[in-house]
C-alpha cells in the first residue's frame, strides 16, 4: 500500500510539474532559443530534476521544446513555413471553434469572453505585454471552451504552446498605434458576430469571418514581424 501510494504521488509530481512548464510555454514567458536547465527548474520548483527531465522530455515529444542534446532543451526557433502551417491549422481549427461556440454559447460565457477583450486593450495602452498576452490567450481558448468540443480545445491548446513563445516575442516589435488597430479588431468582430449569429447557418467556418489568429499575425504571415524576427533568433541560435 506504502509503495502504491508513493507510485501515485509520484504521477501527480509529474503531472504538475509538466503542467507548470507547460502552462509557462503557452503564456510566452520563454522566448524562442531561450535555453530551460532542468537543475534551475528543479531548484524553483522545490522538486529533484526527475520530474522536471520528463515534463521536459513530453514537451520535446509534442514539439513545445527541442533538445539539442541530453542536456540542452530549448524553446523553439519556428521557420517561416512552419508558422504559416501551425497559422493555417489555427485557421480552420478556431473558425470551426467560433462556429460551434456561436450556436450554444451562454450570455455569461460571452460576457467573459469580452470582458478579456477589454482586459486586453487596456493591458495594451499600458505597455503590460505579458497581460495582454494572457488576456489574448485566455480569450482564444475560452472561445474554443465554448464550443463544447474537447478535442478541438486540445488542438488548439497543443498549436497555441508552440507558437506563444514567438507571440510574446512578436507583440514588443509593434508600434503602440499597430497594436491598437490590429490585435483586437478581428477578436471584437468574432464576439459581435458570435452575439449575432443565427442558428446553423450552414458549413462550419468562423461566423465573423474574422479570421482568429489575429489581423497582427496575418500582417506576420504577410512579410511583415515574423520574417524579421525569425531572421535575428536564426542567426542567434545557429540556425
Amino acid at each position: 500500500m506504502n509503495h502504491q501510494m508513493d507510485s501515485l504521488q509520484h504521477v501527480n509530481l509529474g503531472k504538475s510539474v509538466y503542467a507548470t512548464l507547460r502552462d509557462a510555454l503557452a503564456a510566452g514567458r520563454f522566448q524562442p532559443n531561450d535555453r530551460l536547465r532542468i537543475r534551475e527548474l528543479a531548484l524553483q520548483l522545490g522538486t529533484s530534476v526527475t520530474p522536471v527531465r520528463d515534463a521536459m522530455l513530453q514537451l520535446v515529444q509534442e514539439e513545445a521544446l527541442v533538445l539539442r542534446s541530453p542536456r540542452d532543451f530549448r524553446v523553439p526557433v519556428l521557420s517561416v513555413a512552419r508558422y504559416l502551417e501551425i497559422r493555417a491549422l489555427r485557421l480552420e481549427l478556431e473558425g470551426l471553434g467560433a462556429f460551434e461556440a456561436a450556436q450554444r454559447i451562454d450570455a455569461a460565457t460571452l460576457a467573459d469572453l469580452e470582458r478579456l477583450l477589454q482586459a486586453n486593450e487596456e493591458a495594451i495602452a499600458r505597455h503590460d505585454l505579458p497581460a495582454a498576452l494572457q488576456c489574448n490567450q485566455a480569450f482564444h481558448l475560452g472561445l474554443a471552451q465554448a464550443a463544447g468540443m474537447p478535442t478541438l480545445k486540445r488542438f488548439v491548446e497543443h498549436l497555441w504552446m508552440q507558437t506563444a513563445p514567438l507571440i510574446a516575442a512578436g507583440y514588443a516589435s509593434f508600434s503602440p498605434d499597430m497594436r491598437v488597430g490590429t490585435c483586437c479588431i478581428s477578436r471584437t468582430t468574432a464576439t459581435a458576430a458570435i452575439r449575432a449569429a443565427p442558428p446553423r447557418p450552414g458549413p462550419c467556418h468562423d461566423p465573423s469571418g474574422s479570421h482568429m489568429p489575429g489581423t497582427m499575425e496575418q500582417n506576420w504571415a504577410s512579410g511583415g514581424a515574423l520574417p524579421q524576427w525569425h531572421r535575428r533568433l536564426s542567426a542567434q541560435s545557429g540556425h
